[in-house]
């Protein structure tokens, strides 16, 4: 046999490869970041897109009412969000930012339209037919500006409103403007989902986002309604064992355990005699994977070995 040093190894290997199959490509896959929910599939990312633009056009009716007739608004954006990981977004990165918080019929937050101070000093001077107006040139605004910052927050939200109603989803607004803090009261398991616009007229440029729960649109891109409040969220241990109810379980009867050295183990022979420390009298441990669940007497039933229970540790 021709002795196999490095150079004929490496040769050898190379042939191999030579005569082995090419790998097929890699599947295609898109990049998932779980740092954000996956509460929509395609299509009903779709259907929240075709929302989205519905709302850009009440947003451009509004602005065009009270602001400027030459106002155009587009959608940029949907994006969902955990409620959790938007707050602290909120709270480190925007606290320069406006909210106006929506309502639920019952006055349950249901999410909130937010400008932020730039986007709103241009609103401000747009409702003041002023676009050159020097809006929160020393980072403030005034308690009048911002009263007139709310009026068009309202009109804005007014609008989305009433086309949210036609898939019966009924909202509310507030009467109050919420300043570099989060603006509503969620549960940290609840999804949102924002819709980002951008509206221009001439030189003014500006943005406005819209917020809101996910269960409360889900209607209306075709979720079934399904209970994630905290009554519900209550519930969901009995749930889960619920469904394990079935699940296999492996449970074994420990006589006793003891420790012995290794040269007394490889010297054992057919015929000794083990001595644990387990009495005879003594109920032995049923383990339930792995752990101590019962204390049981040992028996014999049907001719196979069997355990009585006693006792739940």
């Amino acid at each position: 046999m021709k002795n196999v040093d490095s150079p004929n190894l490496l040769s050898l290997i190379s042939r191999m490869r030579s005569m082995a199959s090419a790998e097929p490509p890699a599947p295609a896959c898109e990049d998932v970041t779980w740092t954000k929910p996956h509460h929509y599939s395609g299509s009903q990312k779709e259907t929240l897109a075709a929302l989205g633009t519905k709302l850009s056009i009440c947003v451009q009716k509004a602005l065009q009412y009270y602001c400027d007739e030459g106002f155009a608004v587009k959608l940029d954006e949907v994006s969902e969000h955990f409620a959790s990981l938007l707050a602290a977004e909120v709270k480190q990165a925007r606290k320069n930012w406006f909210y106006l918080p929506v309502l639920l019929a019952d006055k349950q937050h249901a999410g909130f339209l937010e400008v932020s101070f730039e986007s709103a000093a241009s609103l401000i001077g747009q409702m003041l037919r002023d676009p050159e107006a020097q809006i929160g040139q020393n980072g403030e605004v005034s308690a009048l500006e911002q009263s007139i910052l709310l009026d068009i927050l309202q009109a804005i939200l007014e609008s989305i409103i009433e086309e949210m109603a036609l898939y019966q989803v009924r909202l509310a607004k507030s009467d109050q403007i919420v300043y570099g803090e989060w603006p509503i009261r969620l549960s940290e398991l609840e999804d949102m989902t924002r819709f980002c616009f951008s509206a221009e007229c001439g030189s003014v440029k500006f943005s406005v986002g819209f917020c809101i729960r996910d269960e409360i649109i889900d209607l209306t891109v075709g979720i079934a309604a399904a209970g994630h409040g905290p009554e519900d969220i209550k519930k969901y241990p009995e749930l889960v064992v619920g469904r394990m109810q079935n699940a296999p379980m492996e449970v074994s009867a420990q006589l006793c355990s003891g420790s012995m050295a290794l040269q007394d183990i490889l010297s054992l022979e057919e015929g000794d005699v083990l001595v644990l420390e387990q009495r005879v009298d003594e109920p032995v441990f049923v383990r339930v994977n792995g752990q101590n669940c019962f204390r049981a007497w040992l028996a014999r039933h049907a001719g196979k070995a069997a355990v009585q229970m006693t006792t739940c540790e």
